[in-house]
């Protein structure tokens, strides 16, 4: 499992993307890559409220990835 790390800002805009846990192989750079694809896109996440303000807000996402074998 792949563990990126973003904040959704203020205006629900998605950024500062970051790798918290890697296994290799090429999945930590996959997961960050989506993240990036989020934000190329334009992405919108809902922000978060704390007694009635608005506020940034990080995020982890766990991405699992299934590996395979290459000798079957």
């Amino acid at each position: 499992m792949v563990v990126v790390r973003f904040t959704v800002f203020k205006d629900g805009s998605v950024g500062d993307a970051i790798l918290l846990r890697d296994i290799g192989y090429g999945c930590g750079l996959a997961a960050l890559q989506v993240v990036e694809d989020m934000v190329n896109q334009g992405v919108r996440f809902t922000p978060t409220s704390s007694r009635g303000r608005v506020r940034s807000v990080y995020f982890n996402l766990p991405v699992k990835f299934r590996l395979k074998d290459e000798e079957h």
